[in-house]
């Protein structure tokens, strides 16, 4: 299940995706997300406490720390049975254009999205054309 969303997250989108993950629990089910500030974070997070295997999708290199502070939950999500996966070079640093190809790997690897608080003209539409494109299942929340 990929779970992604906004870098800015309000109260309720924080919430929602706290709930949603734990809701996966105990189903036997493995979380996506792309490692960023906001929901994607909180994505993996949440996975780590709910015991949830989680797979953090990077637009850069491995070696980058991006963003700032991220190798701290790269190293907890290894520690607890997940993966960090990238397609660029291990110093190879991040882009806008990255970005878009990472989520069309998001979008790949989970059977259903679950796209939380997102603008129509953001990186998880990008997420959420490319699952529709792969005929994956998408959650639209209202």
């Amino acid at each position: 299940v990929s779970v992604i969303g906004t870098r800015k997250p309000s109260t309720g989108g924080v919430i929602l995706a706290k709930t949603v993950i734990a809701a996966l629990a105990n189903k036997g089910l493995v979380t996506v997300s792309g490692l960023a500030l906001g929901i994607d974070q909180i994505a993996h997070t949440e996975s780590i406490k709910y015991n949830i295997p989680t797979v953090a999708v990077l637009g850069n290199g491995i070696y980058v720390e991006f963003p700032k502070g991220s190798n701290t939950l790269k190293a907890q999500i290894l520690n607890r049975g997940g993966t960090v996966v990238t397609e660029y070079l291990p110093e190879q640093l991040y882009s806008a254009e990255n970005f878009v190809r990472r989520n069309r790997i998001q979008a790949a690897l989970c059977n259903t999205l679950l796209p939380i608080e997102w603008e129509i003209k953001s990186g998880s539409a990008h997420t959420v054309a490319f699952a529709h494109k792969y005929n994956k299942k998408i959650a639209i929340s209202t």
